[in-house]
């Protein structure tokens, strides 16, 4: 849930993080994984499979990257609980 507040000199935002940071990493990379098409016979299954692991894994780092350079680039009064959640969602995404 975001709240979006507007004050005539300030512009900030409150989350409240209602998912744990390895179930948004899980949630991110699963979401990838939908996406990425792994049609390579040359490769046995498993390899596929890690392939495809590797390729959602990316980008979903890619992804949360981004949500952490948008909290210092747009809104002012970004609380740093928010950024470091973002950051665990990165180490559970590694850990995957």
């Amino acid at each position: 849930m975001v709240l979006l507040i507007i004050n005539a000199n300030f512009v900030y935002y409150e989350t409240k993080i209602t998912m744990k940071a390895k179930d948004k990493a899980k949630r991110l990379v699963d979401k990838f994984k939908e996406i990425t098409p792994c049609f390579d016979y040359e490769f046995e299954e498993k390899e596929m499979y890690e392939e495809q692991l590797l390729f959602a894994k990316e980008s979903a780092l890619m992804c949360v990257d981004e949500i952490i350079d948008s909290h210092y680039k747009v809104f002012t009064g970004t609380k740093a609980s928010v950024n470091d959640y973002w950051q665990d969602v990165k180490q559970e995404i590694n850990k995957l």
